[in-house]
């Protein structure tokens, strides 16, 4: 196995993300992309604020704030599994795409590693982007006390969440393979009897 095929490998699926999403449609255009940048940032601080003065307001204490961030735990899952439906989706209209790889002088394990990679880092990365607010109220609030807690509701239950999702994916393969294999079994002896006793 080699590791710098993997980072080719993750290279290049971040460029087909980015030439497939981040510059579809109205979003080829640089000014369209920093005007919806500038729309997605303003509405993360705005969120941010409501929450922080919603935290100030109530008067909640550490407690009151750390079983608000465990809540926020099922929003994190939730997410998690949009965003990974969301990339099986789009890889599977680009199959034309994972046919190319194939066809790449890699190995299968170095291809699933990479694609892994990829996926992990995406799903991190959109579930960081919201809830941004949420850790930033959550911080403002309560100082640095509970950034270790931001830290391991948000990203690591969205990396358990996303193993989780995946481990049921390549059982649902799996799944398939075995009810493939069972009714190639089944074309092959059981026409049989039923064929020699129409001749016979």
């Amino acid at each position: 196995m080699s590791y710098s095929r993997i980072v080719c490998l993750v290279k290049m699926f971040f460029l087909f993300f980015y030439r497939n999403i981040l510059c579809f449609g109205m979003l080829r255009s640089k000014i369209f992309r920093v005007l919806a940048g500038t729309v997605m940032v303003g509405l993360v601080a705005l969120v941010a604020v409501v929450m922080t003065l919603f935290f100030h307001n109530v008067d909640s204490s550490l407690q009151q704030t750390s079983i608000v961030l465990d809540t926020y735990c099922c929003s994190v899952i939730m997410l998690t599994f949009v965003v990974f439906v969301f990339m099986k989706v789009l890889f599977m209209k680009k199959g034309i795409f994972l046919n190319i790889t194939q066809q790449m002088p890699v190995t299968r394990r170095e291809l699933n590693i990479s694609m892994l990679i990829y996926e992990v880092v995406i799903t991190i990365s959109a579930i960081v982007i919201l809830s941004t607010s949420m850790s930033v109220a959550v911080l403002i609030d309560s100082g640095m006390k509970l950034f270790t807690r931001v830290i391991c509701n948000i990203v690591f239950t969205s990396i358990t969440a996303y193993f989780i999702l995946e481990f049921l994916f390549v059982l649902q393969h799996l799944y398939d393979f075995l009810d493939w294999i069972r009714s190639k079994i089944f074309f092959f002896y059981a026409p049989w009897p039923h064929y020699f006793t129409m001749y016979t």
